[in-house]
C-alpha cells in the first residue's frame, strides 16, 4: 500500500509516554498511530521506520548535523525532529517540523508549523516550534518520485 505524506497535517497525541516518533510517523502519513502495526509500548527510533516508509512510497533522508552545525531545513518538507524532552532529563523527543506553504503558528523566526505529540496530554510540556537552534537530529520525509527510480536502475 503506497502512501502519500499528508497535507493538512492533523495533530495526533501521542498513546503512550514513549511513542513520539511512532505518532510523528502517524501525523506524517496521515494515518492514526494505532494503525500503524507497531507495539507502542516500545520506544522506537527514526532508523526503525526508514523500510517501513520506503515500503509504502515515502523516503526518509537523515540529515547531517554536528554541535549544532549543518544542513538546515527547506521552505518545501516535513521532517521527523529530535529534540530535548522538556519532560524528563537527559532524554530526547520527537516532534514533526512541516515547512511547507505559508507561516501557520506563530513562530518567531519561521513561521512553521511544529507537531508535538505531547500536546494535549495533561500535565506535560509540549513545543509549540522548532527550528535548526534545538534541533539534535532530523530526517527529512520526501514522497517517492513519480520517475519509479530503483536502486539498480541506473546506468
Amino acid at each position: 500500500m503506497l502512501l502519500r505524506l499528508a497535507d493538512p497535517i492533523v495533530p495526533q497525541t501521542q498513546p503512550t509516554p514513549c511513542s513520539c516518533v511512532a505518532t510523528c510517523i502517524a501525523m506524517a502519513v496521515g494515518m492514526a498511530v494505532a494503525d500503524l502495526g507497531v507495539v507502542l509500548a516500545n520506544s522506537l527510533d527514526f532508523d526503525d521506520f526508514g523500510c517501513w516508509l520506503a515500503e509504502r512510497g515515502i523516503w526518509m533522508r537523515q540529515g547531517v548535523r554536528i554541535n549544532n552545525h549543518g544542513e538546515g531545513y527547506f521552505d518545501r518538507g516535513v521532517y521527523l525532529v529530535g529534540v530535548r524532552s522538556l519532560n524528563i532529563v537527559n532524554s530526547d523527543h520527537a516532534v514533526l517540523l512541516d515547512t511547507r506553504g505559508a507561516a501557520t503558528n506563530s513562530n518567531p523566526r519561521s513561521g512553521w508549523k511544529t507537531f508535538d505529540p505531547n500536546a494535549g496530554r495533561e500535565g506535560i510540556k509540549a513545543y509549540t516550534w522548532v527550528d535548526e537552534h534545538v534541533t539534535l537530529d532530523f530526517c527529512e520525509l520526501r514522497q517517492r518520485s513519480s520517475w519509479q527510480i530503483t536502486v539498480g536502475s541506473l546506468p
